[in-house]
């Protein structure tokens, strides 16, 4: 019986008995390093300041950096692009170099003025933001083409400018008519945000009065076509990337029908520069009878769309940016 007893005891014993594994755990939950990881600061926010400065200001580098690459790449594939006889070949180059910037230039531009701030703000925001990414554009193609810089700004600068005027355009537009509206980081007992005002009516209806008569002003013949075209970039571009907003960044959100509708329009932006540059070199004709291989090249088009649209958005996110329904946190606060 004594046997028995003892021989059950020391099952007992080794049941109850921590393994390693256990001693291991148990030791580290009473470490320092546990302690420190557990009292660690979880997702505390951004100050505002440094929120709007990162996010605008490194999507305001990327533009630069997306502009020397397209620059420099552009005159070390010249003499190549220029041997290349196959549309498919030349659009395909053609989309890698320019896309990211156009891309990017929208995105900057829609960035500032889908904020909630006042209209005149996000002009002056949007304006700062874009103009380095365009001076550093402007010097590289001066000091590699010799361009001047009064034909800088009265081409390009004019073409981008409508490119601008479209994108602020849609952004506010797309903002006054739907709940949502992109937010930095904001203090957990910040008030919610206010609904769209006769006052921000009024600061759009004076920036797109004052846009198209600049347009208007410094438009010539010859612009007319690249101001259509930037112009039209410009509206597609900025719901392909409102679109994804929406579906991404707001707390919680993946929307995939959201990321199918922004590729969509993703399409329609590259299927604008293929069929521009298919109409400049064989007039409509191309375009009716290649429409199939005009669509297939847009979609590689909008692929690069998309990487540079992801790009941009993890940034955003990297500094506390997201998609708010007012609606949702007016209703949470009242």
């Amino acid at each position: 019986m004594n046997n028995i007893q003892s021989s059950s005891d020391s099952s007992d014993a080794a049941t109850t008995a921590p393994t390693d594994d256990q001693i291991a755990v148990r030791q580290y939950m009473a470490s320092d390093s546990f302690r420190d990881f557990r009292n660690r600061p979880r997702d505390e926010p951004f100050s505002p300041l440094f929120s709007v400065v990162g996010g605008i200001g490194s999507l305001s580098l990327l533009l630069a950096v997306a502009a020397v690459l397209m620059i420099g790449t552009t005159k070390l594939a010249e003499d190549w692009l220029n041997s290349l006889a196959s549309f498919t070949l030349v659009m395909l180059m053609i989309q890698t170099i320019a896309i990211p910037t156009l891309a990017i230039f929208s995105f900057v531009t829609a960035t500032s003025f889908f904020w909630f701030r006042s209209v005149l703000l996000r002009v002056i925001v949007a304006a700062v933001a874009v103009s380095f990414g365009f001076a550093v554009f402007a010097t590289m193609f001066r000091l590699i083409e010799g361009a001047s810089i009064e034909e800088m700004l009265l081409q390009s600068g004019t073409c981008l400018f409508a490119q601008f005027v479209a994108t602020a355009t849609v952004a506010l537009f797309v903002q006054f008519f739907t709940p949502y509206t992109l937010s930095h980081a904001q203090p957990l007992d910040s008030a919610p945000i206010p609904p769209t005002g006769l006052r921000n009516f009024f600061e759009l209806t004076v920036f797109f009065a004052v846009g198209f008569a600049i347009l208007v002003a410094v438009g010539t013949e010859d612009l007319h076509a690249g101001l259509v075209f930037f112009g039209a970039w410009g509206v597609v571009s900025t719901i392909s990337i409102i679109t994804l907003m929406i579906s991404t960044m707001q707390s919680g959100a993946n929307n995939r029908i959201g990321w199918w509708v922004a590729m969509f329009f993703a399409i329609g932006c590259s299927a604008l520069l293929n069929g521009f540059y298919a109409v400049g070199l064989f007039g409509w004709s191309f375009q009716l009878t290649n429409a199939a291989i005009v669509v297939a090249v847009s979609i590689y088009g909008a692929l690069v769309f998309a990487a540079s649209f992801a790009v941009c958005i993890a940034l955003l996110q990297e500094f506390q940016w997201s998609v708010i329904n007012r609606n949702t946190v007016t209703t949470e606060h009242s």
